[in-house]
Order: C-alpha cells, then sequence, then structure tokens
C-alpha cells in the first residue's frame, strides 16, 4: 500500500517530469526501495481511476464557466 505522498510523486514523476516507470524503478532502488515497473503502472492506473471524477467536476466546471461568459 502507498502513501499518498509517493503515489504523487510517482504521477508528477511520469508526467510532469516525463519519466519512464523503469527510471523511477532504477531511482528507488538507488535508495534501497524495491519498486517494480507493474507495481508502479498499477498505482498510476488506480491513481487515475480515482482522480476521474475530480477531472469530470472540473470538465463541467469549466464549460459552464464559457458558457455564462458568452451570453
Amino acid at each position: 500500500m502507498a502513501a499518498p505522498g509517493l503515489l504523487a510523486w510517482v504521477v508528477t514523476s511520469k508526467y510532469l517530469n516525463h519519466l519512464p516507470l523503469y527510471r523511477l524503478e532504477q531511482m528507488a532502488a538507488r535508495e534501497q526501495v524495491t519498486l517494480s515497473s507493474s507495481t508502479l503502472a498499477e498505482w498510476v492506473g488506480r491513481t487515475g481511476v480515482a482522480l476521474q471524477p475530480l477531472v469530470d467536476r472540473l470538465i463541467r466546471h469549466l464549460l459552464a464557466g464559457q458558457h455564462a461568459s458568452c451570453r
């Protein structure tokens, strides 16, 4: 089970810093932490699923704001 800070590091590193999961695996190994690419991929997928309701709400909010400003 991963802590929220670790999940944030993985997702930020992957999408903001454009690091592939094998590089994150290597970085963790240098700190004597064993993380497999498959585990990292599962965490990324589960984080995406968990954040989807937030994404959906932000889209609705942004679209509603555009419609209101066009009136």
